[in-house]
C-alpha cells in the first residue's frame, strides 16, 4: 500500500509542475514559430517599394504567451522604421473597381489651403471622375504556406508535450 501512495505522490507532484513547465515550453516555442511564419509571409508578399516587406514583423505579447505576426503595431509619424502600411489590407484582400470624383486644387506656396479642414471652393481648379480598376487579392499574411510553417517550425508543436513532461520531471 505504501508503494501505491509513493507513486501517487510522484504523480501529484508531476501535475503540480505541469502548468509551469507548459508555460516555459510555450514561451520557448512561440518565437520559433513566429520567425518561421514571418519568413513564409515575407516570401509571399508583393514587393514594389519594399515598404510592405519591411513592415512585416513579429510581436511577442503578454509575457511570451501570445504572438502577433504580420503588420503589427501602429504606423505613426514618429516611427522611421514603419511607413503608413494601410494599403497592405488592399494587397491582402484586393479591392473592388469603382468610380471616384477627384478635385484638383491650386497650391499656394507649395501647400494646399483649407478652411476648418475643408477644401476652399475658390482653390478647386477641376472636378472629374476617374475609374479605379479592381485588383485581385494577393494574400501574404493568411496563407497555407504560413500555416504550414507554423506547424512545422522546428517541430516545436510535435514535441511540445514530450518536452513539457520532461520539464515537469517525468521520466520516460
Amino acid at each position: 500500500m505504501d508503494e501505491v501512495l509513493k507513486g501517487q505522490a510522484a504523480a501529484m507532484a508531476l501535475f503540480d509542475n505541469l502548468p509551469k513547465a507548459s508555460d516555459d515550453e510555450l514561451i520557448s516555442v512561440l518565437p520559433k514559430m513566429g520567425a518561421a511564419v514571418l519568413a513564409a509571409q515575407k516570401q509571399d508578399v508583393a514587393v514594389r517599394t519594399g515598404d510592405l516587406w519591411r513592415g512585416l514583423s513579429v510581436q511577442v505579447l503578454s509575457g511570451g504567451h501570445k504572438i502577433r505576426i504580420g503588420i503589427v503595431g501602429k504606423a505613426d509619424a514618429a516611427s522611421s522604421k514603419r511607413s503608413n502600411l494601410f494599403y497592405g489590407r488592399f494587397v491582402e484582400f484586393g479591392r473592388r473597381g469603382q468610380v471616384v470624383t477627384v478635385q484638383r486644387r491650386r497650391r499656394f506656396g507649395g501647400r494646399l489651403r483649407s478652411t476648418r479642414g475643408r477644401k476652399r471652393s475658390e482653390d478647386i481648379l477641376a472636378t472629374y471622375t476617374m475609374k479605379v480598376p479592381s485588383a485581385p487579392p494577393r494574400p501574404f499574411i493568411e496563407t497555407p504556406q504560413a500555416q504550414e510553417a507554423a506547424l512545422n517550425a522546428d517541430s516545436g508543436l510535435a514535441d511540445f508535450w514530450t518536452k513539457v513532461l520532461q520539464r515537469a520531471g517525468a521520466s520516460g
